[in-house]
């Protein structure tokens, strides 16, 4: 009984961690998006860090692509 309902409780845990690892993805994969199609950050989501992390990154992916362009 004991094992059975610390599986549980580890179980329960991991879909926590996995629900906030989706969130995160998430944001990231918006934040890329918008720095790289509409080039305008999404204002309901410029508080999440992660969306500001994806959008940086979506940023530096336009500049290099534009760099490789002109070469």
């Amino acid at each position: 009984m004991f094992l059975k309902s610390l599986f549980l409780m580890n179980d329960m845990g991991n879909n926590i961690l996995e629900k906030k690892r989706a969130n995160y993805i998430s944001h990231f994969k918006d934040g890329v998006e918008d720095a790289m199609f509409d080039s305008d950050q999404y204002e309901n989501k410029k508080s999440s860090a992660y969306y500001k992390k994806g959008y940086i990154f979506g940023s530096e992916l336009m500049k290099k692509r534009k760099e490789e362009n002109e070469k």
